[in-house]
């Protein structure tokens, strides 16, 4: 395989849960509502695999934490929003090449058979601050 190590390595969080206040329907930001987030995180990992030691890796527990943080800060009006600030957040750490992001909006204010609603992004370094 040629491609670099960046681009086969990530760290998943697949199912963060957050409770947040989001939305632009009437009432609907007024109570937090659970988001679903999925968080594969693109970095060079060999560093880590040959050293074992966390300091060479993302700490993967403290983001999740500073992620937690920043969705439950403020009201969010989009999914948008909310997952640019996400990416954003995560590629300031300098290991960190790119991020791809699934933000789901479980109970949507309309009718439960439809289901819940996603957005995905996907960002990299060099594009972060567009």
């Amino acid at each position: 395989m040629n491609a670099p190590a960046s681009q086969l390595d990530r760290i998943e969080v697949p199912d963060l849960r957050v409770a947040c206040r989001i939305g632009v329907a009437p009432g609907e930001s007024d109570h937090p509502q659970t988001l679903r987030l999925s968080l594969h995180i693109h970095l060079d990992l060999r560093r880590a695999g040959r050293s074992d030691r966390l300091s060479d890796s993302v700490d993967y527990a403290d983001l999740i934490d500073r992620i937690e943080a920043l969705v439950q800060s403020r009201t969010w009006a989009l999914l948008e929003g909310l997952g640019q600030a996400v990416s954003e957040l995560v590629l300031c750490d300098a290991r960190v090449e790119g991020i791809t992001l699934r933000v789901e909006k479980v109970r949507p204010p309309w009718d439960p058979s439809r289901g819940p609603v996603a957005i995905r992004l996907q960002r990299h370094r060099e594009a972060s601050h567009s």
